[in-house]
């Protein structure tokens, strides 16, 4: 039996019956989907919702597309997983593609190579969320980076179980 994921997730794309493909593959490992029709629904989602670990979007959506959503995300939350899955192949898919914690899709995808992929990204989720937390003690100055503080977060690595 697989380990049903609790955090939610939010699919993005603008044809329902994509959508609908994309939850039906995602429901016997996800319990909490969320889903939304184009990227400003989808940031309004995200905003209201603590922690999304795991963001699957289309690109070509009318209004506020997935480049500007998966932008906005990497602005706010950059340890969110994002999957682009598109039928566009162009320079700016690729680009942002190669990004760390986002991973491409081709359209159109067979149900199993969507619920891999969401199932890797969304466990990344925790170490990607660890390592914001060691840049961020990193990068705040010598005032906070003590070895209490360094232990406090080694404790909270991505190899403790965090269920």
């Amino acid at each position: 039996m697989s380990k049903i994921r609790n955090m939610p997730i939010l699919v993005v794309d603008d044809e329902l019956a994509i959508r609908q493909y994309h939850v039906a593959s995602l429901r016997t490992d996800f319990e909490n989907i969320l889903q939304a029709d184009n990227g400003l629904d989808a940031w309004e989602i995200f905003e209201k919702t603590a922690e999304i670990p795991l963001v699957i979007t289309d690109i070509e959506m009318p209004g506020k597309d997935g480049i500007w959503l998966l932008n906005k995300i990497r602005e706010t939350r950059p340890a969110t997983q994002i999957i682009i899955v598109s039928g566009l192949t162009g320079n700016s898919v690729s680009i942002h593609s190669t990004r760390g914690n986002i991973s491409y899709l081709p359209k159109p995808v067979a149900q199993i190579y969507v619920r891999l992929g969401a199932k890797a990204a969304y466990d990344r989720y925790r170490e990607a969320l660890w390592i914001e937390k060691m840049k961020q003690l990193a990068t705040a100055g010598r005032n906070d980076l003590s070895c209490e503080s360094v232990m406090r977060c080694m404790e909270e690595g991505p190899w403790h179980d965090h269920n």
